[in-house]
């Protein structure tokens, strides 16, 4: 039923009983009318065989459009008490977070720590990961938002107890995951996860600094530039989306204004401003080191060593990728949970 036809039923059902309102419904939806969603569920069927069936408490309605897909020659599963049941279940799922032998991925800012999940989970072995920052959709820091928008506070929670979900399919030894604070972007870290992160043990990722700066104007111009130009569909860079590039990048170091401070921050937007000027010119990324090493020195680089000193979590061990990856394979210890 469409909103109209479920308040009509709504107050039929409140003045005259059940088996009025169902009668009133199967009126409201009959006929062509009737032959017409059918249809339209029989299209999204054909394109998406996956797809499950759920109202909101899985009830009549649920119930109905089970019968007529059937008799339309469609078996199709459904979520047995509804969205509401498979909500309370994904929310137990997330609680029930620290059964899993968790190790942090910790490293200053451009130490490479998002593409170290990604060489851990390229690895056939009982090493597992979640990448937190990949389900919000956004790097995690005042420069971590994406070109496309991050997803619901809902649907980033969902997706999140679904990976715990896979991770009870396989026996693992570890679950990696990047060291996140409360927020991710605007994404919540769930309490049960934040807990996880806050008492598990760490390996911290170690990467020269000049490595460092490199994979910052990589991922800060490159990337969003890469995906820009694709979203834009014309195939090649052009000065407007350097533009849209330049303007956040200048939005975002202002959101970091009480940090930096007045001075510092007017100094680190001229040097970003000229590098973008020179950049156009001869499409040298080294140009943008001019911003970015300052903003390492200055902003990331102390606020990580705050926050490590403030830490009492165990270090595992520390490397670069290659050592941590090793040093992961080469361990058989069942670490306690």
């Amino acid at each position: 039923m469409n909103n109209e036809e479920r308040a009509l039923v709504g107050t039929c059902y409140k003045t005259q009983g059940q088996t009025a309102a169902i009668e009133l419904g199967h009126e409201l939806v009959s006929g062509a009318v009737k032959q017409s969603r059918i249809d339209q569920w029989i299209k999204q069927l054909e394109q998406q065989p996956d797809t499950v069936l759920y109202c909101f408490r899985g009830g009549l309605r649920t119930k109905i459009s089970l019968e007529w897909l059937a008799d339309a020659g469609f078996a199709v599963p459904y979520v047995e008490g509804g969205y509401k049941a498979m909500r309370h279940f994904l929310i137990n799922t997330i609680e029930a977070a620290a059964q899993y032998p968790w190790l942090v991925v910790a490293g200053k800012t451009g130490s490479g720590k998002t593409e170290l999940l990604k060489a851990a989970r390229a690895e056939p072995s009982d090493i597992a990961t979640v990448d937190l920052e990949h389900l919000a959709n956004h790097r995690g820091s005042a420069f971590g938002g994406e070109v496309t928008p991050q997803p619901s506070q809902i649907n980033f929670e969902n997706a999140l107890a679904i990976e715990l979900l896979r991770l009870e399919a396989c026996a693992v030894r570890r679950v990696l995951v990047e060291d996140e604070g409360r927020l991710i972007g605007r994404a919540f870290v769930p309490l049960a996860v934040q807990e996880v992160i806050r008492r598990s043990p760490i390996v911290e990722l170690v990467r020269p600094f000049e490595q460092r700066a490199q994979a910052i104007a990589e991922d800060y111009v490159l990337r969003r530039e890469r995906e820009l130009v694709e979203l834009s569909g014309n195939g090649a860079p052009s000065v407007d989306i350097l533009q849209q590039i330049e303007d956040r990048l200048l939005e975002q170091l202002g959101s970091i204004k009480r940090r930096l401070g007045g001075e510092r921050l007017a100094t680190l937007k001229q040097q970003l401003t000229a590098a973008f000027d020179r950049y156009r010119v001869n499409r040298d990324l080294t140009e943008h080191y001019s911003w970015i090493e300052p903003l390492l020195l200055e902003y990331y680089d102390p606020m990580y060593e705050h926050q490590a000193s403030r830490s009492d979590r165990e270090l595992l061990f520390r490397g670069t990728q290659s050592e941590i990856l090793q040093w992961l394979n080469e361990r058989t210890d069942q670490p306690d949970r």
